[in-house]
């Protein structure tokens, strides 16, 4: 029994060991293909050839950590981290701890706008590549936004907040992060500057029109006057009217009948005489309306064109506060400690495989686990555990070393359910 059951054994290993030794010898291949590549990468002396290769590395295996960050590097060697930043996306993902790649992203990110994603992939470059000359630049410059400028202190989660306020100390050692700090320093404060002349500007502009405006008002004050005097007579002259059509029945039934018709004529004819004077009052007070229109209409258009100027000069500046807070000299990472310019008007000859920017949840997971934990908390103020339930699980499954997570356990336990 003991022989048969090592017979098996043998017949086993020896099976093992021949997939196991088919699987070396294609691999080894692989492996031999893909060094010949990243050689071909190392020594292109020209962007196109080194995206060719990479590109036919990638039919091997795309998400060679090797290949990946060879690739990413001579892109930025070249100038070129819009093209760089296909591997780092890929490369942030197959190895978390590469400080380039990071710091490829958050330039990305920060040459787009999106200072909080960019401020995110920053603090974990730096983490990892802590003497990046580029990644220490754009952090001065991402710090200093988020320290001074309303936007900045709002968009960012407090764990995110926290770390900035603990690695400043360090951080702001070097050079390169006083010289982005400084830069936003220039800028904030030109813009508090633009932010008063124009606010002065704009006053000056709102206080010569409130002149024209009193006028406006008070020339519409007299059209209304003018109205209800002439409403007024109006509804006189419609009264006098109906009892003259009575007065004048009168007459002639009194004619019929031979009567006295003395005191109605005495009655009609001052009727008569009333609506002739209040008619021509009503045409007088017609006229003199057109009059107090016209020259209304003439102040009110030079109040509005005064309302307009302002209304140009808000939005002018807006744009032009709006450049000024904006006006941001970023840096791609260095590589080898040197930082190449970027070259912003190249156009690769080849087709280039592209990766879309890592998702803010990848970037920030304390922040979005927070969003899902306030609307979780929402649901169970407003006794709607079940449709909080889900949200916490997500929070647990998804940022589990989160701040948030620990408490989303919490809660579920508080509401009767383990998880």
């Amino acid at each position: 029994m003991r022989k048969t059951a090592l017979i098996a054994s043998i017949a086993l290993w020896g099976l093992v060991g021949t997939t196991l030794a088919e699987e070396g010898s294609s691999t080894a291949p692989a492996r031999k293909a893909l060094d010949e590549a990243i050689a071909k990468i190392e020594q292109a002396a020209t962007p196109e050839e080194a995206a060719s290769a990479y590109t036919a590395a990638r039919a091997i295996d795309a998400r060679d950590a090797k290949l990946l960050e060879t690739y990413m590097r001579k892109m930025l060697k070249f100038g070129l981290p819009k093209v760089a930043q296909y591997a780092a996306a890929t490369l942030v993902q197959v190895d978390s701890t590469n400080g380039l790649a990071w710091g490829v992203t958050g330039y990305m990110y920060a040459k787009s706008n999106s200072l909080t994603q960019a401020l995110t992939a920053s603090v974990k470059a730096i983490e990892y590549d802590p003497d990046n000359a580029g990644v220490l630049h754009n952090l001065g410059v991402l710090t200093t936004w988020h320290e001074r400028d309303p936007v900045g202190k709002t968009n960012v989660a407090s764990a995110l907040s926290e770390k900035v306020a603990r690695g400043k100390a360090d951080w702001s050692q070097h050079g390169e992060f006083k010289k982005g700090a400084a830069q936003v320093d220039q800028a904030l404060t030109r813009v508090e500057q633009l932010q008063k002349e124009w606010d002065q500007k704009i006053a000056a502009v709102e206080k010569s029109a409130e002149p024209l405006k009193q006028e406006v008002d008070r020339y519409k004050k007299e059209l209304r006057r003018l109205e209800e005097e002439h409403r007024a007579r109006q509804n006189d002259v419609n009264r006098w009217k109906r009892e003259l059509n009575s007065v004048e029945r009168d007459i002639d039934e009194r004619k019929e009948e031979g009567k006295s018709t003395t005191s109605l004529k005495k009655r009609a004819s001052r009727l008569r005489s009333d609506i002739s004077d209040y008619e021509k009052k009503m045409r007088q007070l017609n006229e003199e309306g057109k009059k107090v229109y016209a020259r209304t209409k003439v102040v009110f258009d030079d109040y509005e064109e005064k309302k307009r100027e302002a209304d140009r000069m808000k939005r002018e500046s807006q744009r032009e506060i709006r450049d000024a807070r904006t006006v941001y000299e970023w840096q791609p990472p260095a590589v080898d400690g040197t930082v190449v310019p970027e070259r912003e008007n190249y156009q690769m000859k080849v087709p280039v495989a592209a990766s879309p920017l890592p998702s803010p949840g990848a970037l920030d997971p304390e922040r979005e686990a927070e969003k899902k934990l306030k609307l979780a908390k929402l649901y169970i103020a407003n006794n709607m555990r079940q449709k909080a339930k889900p949200y916490l699980r997500d929070i647990i499954d998804l940022y589990g070393e989160t701040e948030a997570a620990e408490q989303a356990r919490k809660i579920l336990k508080q509401i009767g359910e383990d998880y």
